[in-house]
């Protein structure tokens, strides 16, 4: 039987999550061809694939020069979808893209979905509109793949109301393994020292370790490492004013994952935004954190909020702590007199208790390949 070809196309170079997908692709054979838009972004994670074709440069917040650059993207898209059998195409807009790209050719496109943007549950009418192509557009595609089955029941049934849809779990589980390798044992007379790594955009989460670390300065510390796109005058503002708090800069994952878990004993993941509306808020609260699957793999506890997806796992699996809600000094004094090396020590023993495969991936690989080559 002959390779069959996929053509990935990507919303941005290097994205960890995407790079994954990629990987879970290319072992299970297929021919992936990568068809990615240009951003100032940090490269996590460098994708391997067979070819890649860039389709032109987009800038955050500048939507009508995004939109010109889409629409010279169709034309590169409907040469590479020619030799295609399949797209796969990363969020909605993509997906978009790769069928007006594909309109009077057999190419089947699958699409992939880890988040919500707040245009996407806006009542305003460009925000009507946007769902109305997308209930489109998705019942044209073969296959939905999301990371929380949330996006299915919630978004896709109740807000889209399509209640009949093909689509595959796809957790953002860790796709690696540290062979051998045991992380350090902290002291117990040493500070508990907070982690939040990965794409760096929730400003709570940082005022809630900067006050923290101020209110209990002998007790706790904090790590922060990843890609800032917060303001930089706010970023700088609660960063380098306290010296019980580290930045590391940005890193490569997985390469880099090791030894920044090695620094930490919990991992923070505060999920939604502070600032949510309220539409996007109840969107955002099913969406799944990379954070979550590598603390989970590394035996690391967490604290979320008891709302959110991952704050359910938490609490279902007792890996870690959950907050109810926004109020700083009330976040601030639960975690201050509640989280002791004690209940770390047992959270951390729970994950003993749990399969390698809640946080890692298994099979998920096979079962994708074979949907995918059902689709062909």
């Amino acid at each position: 039987m002959n390779q069959k070809n996929i053509l990935v196309i990507l919303p941005t170079f290097g994205d960890t999550k995407d790079s994954k997908r990629i990987k879970l692709l290319k072992i299970s054979g297929f021919k992936i061809n990568v068809a990615y838009f240009i951003r100032n972004q940090f490269l996590s994670r460098e994708p391997v694939a067979d070819s890649f074709v860039q389709l032109g440069k987009v800038t955050d917040g500048k939507y009508l020069t995004r939109l010109v650059v889409y629409i010279k993207s169709i034309f590169v898209l409907r040469k590479l979808s020619k030799h295609n059998d399949l797209i796969y195409a990363i969020g909605i807009d993509l997906a978009i893209l790769c069928f007006f790209a594909s309109i009077g050719l057999k190419n089947k496109f699958i699409i992939d979905v880890a988040d919500i943007r707040p245009i996407q549950v806006s009542n305003s009418l460009f925000g009507k509109i946007l769902r109305y192509i997308e209930i489109f557009i998705t019942k044209r595609a073969s296959l939905i793949v999301v990371t929380s089955k949330g996006f299915i029941d919630y978004y896709y049934k109740e807000i889209l109301g399509l209640k009949s849809i093909k689509y595959f779990l796809l957790e953002n589980k860790v796709d690696y393994e540290f062979h051998n390798v045991e992380l350090s044992r902290r002291l117990k007379n040493d500070k508990i020292v907070l982690g939040y790594f990965g794409v760096l955009r929730d400003k709570w989460t940082l005022m809630f370790i900067n006050k923290l670390v101020e209110t209990y300065p002998e007790k706790f510390e904090g790590i922060i490492a990843g890609i800032n796109l917060l303001n930089t005058k706010d970023f700088s503002k609660l960063i380098s004013t306290s010296k019980q708090i580290k930045y590391l800069g940005p890193y490569k994952s997985p390469e880099d994952l090791f030894q920044l878990y090695d620094k930490i004993d919990v991992m923070l993941v505060f999920y939604p935004e502070f600032n949510s509306s309220d539409d996007w808020f109840n969107a955002k609260k099913i969406c799944r954190s990379n954070r979550f699957y590598e603390a989970g793999y590394f035996k690391k506890p967490l604290i979320s909020f008891s709302f959110s997806g991952d704050g359910k796992e938490i609490e279902r699996m007792d890996i870690g702590m959950t907050l109810n809600n926004y109020d700083l000094d009330e976040a601030v004094n639960v975690v201050g007199s509640k989280l002791n090396f004690q209940n770390l020590e047992s959270w951390k023993q729970n994950f003993y208790k749990i399969s390698n495969n809640t946080f890692q991936f298994y099979m998920e690989n096979e079962i994708l390949a074979k949907k995918i080559k059902e689709i062909i």
